[in-house]
């Protein structure tokens, strides 16, 4: 992590001039499961300056899908990182004695049809990722700010969750679901969310979609401590640290 015996890569020619360029360079050979450490080094007749040392892991790469709460909003402690990502990152890697990584490509406000659209471009911007963290349905369920608006239809949610792990599997990944949370809000169809968790476990049980890991609870877990819901909705942070403690207990 100091560098203090560094290899180096071939020099490249990078031009001249007050405009910032890119430098890119491919690495192959790298021993899996390690975290490598690197800098740029630039020089000319002025001298030599180093950048500042970053790192990467060659280990396993997970990514999580889904909406605000994937995302992490909400999120009042900050010090561990932000939503249950880093925490269940952190969890993974002392277990398994690997560096795991946890990409989170969750987007606010979005539903399992947003998710369907959109799941071909996260698998061609994750192209190394092999397994992936899927939750949506509680903005499914939302029935607007006058509570009217009807939830999208167990039909429908199953269809586009249906999308999705199918999307997945096609890529060679592997898809885990976690169970839509539980949360107290006037706008949110408690009804509806049932109904989709429902829908969860028929994907989980259809062989065609081989997938081997049961839900985490969120739904019951909310419904028993909505204390750790910030407000109503969103977990707080006691609530993403729960969250990736289900999720930890529930993979493989």
């Amino acid at each position: 992590s100091s560098l203090s015996t560094p290899s180096t890569t071939d020099n490249q020619l990078i031009g001249s001039g007050p405009t910032p360029i890119t430098l890119l360079k491919n690495i192959a050979g790298l021993d899996p499961y390690t975290t490598w450490y690197f800098r740029a080094v630039a020089r000319n007749a002025g001298g030599t300056q180093k950048g500042a040392i970053k790192s990467f892991a060659t280990g396993e790469l997970y990514v999580a899908i889904g909406d605000s709460i994937t995302e992490g909003i909400g999120d009042d402690d900050l010090a561990d990182g932000r939503g249950f990502e880093p925490v269940l990152q952190n969890l993974l890697s002392t277990a398994r004695g690997y560096p795991i990584s946890i990409v989170n490509a969750g987007v606010g406000g979005t539903t399992s049809a947003d998710g369907a659209s959109t799941i071909s471009t996260t698998l061609s911007s994750n192209r190394s990722a092999k397994y992936y963290l899927v939750m949506y349905g509680t903005n499914d369920a939302d029935t607007g700010p006058s509570g009217t608006d009807p939830p999208v239809s167990a039909g429908s949610y199953k269809s586009n969750m249906q999308g999705i792990i199918s999307a997945i599997r096609a890529a060679g990944k592997t898809p885990y679901l976690a169970k839509v949370p539980y949360n107290s809000s006037p706008r949110s169809s408690l009804a509806s969310i049932q109904e989709y968790n429902a829908v969860i476990d028929e994907l989980v049980a259809d062989p065609a979609n081989q997938i081997s890991v049961t839900p985490p609870p969120f739904y019951a877990y909310f419904e028993q401590h909505p204390s750790e819901l910030g407000d109503g909705v969103h977990p707080n942070g006691a609530g993403y640290r729960s969250m990736a403690n289900l999720w930890d207990i529930a993979l493989p």
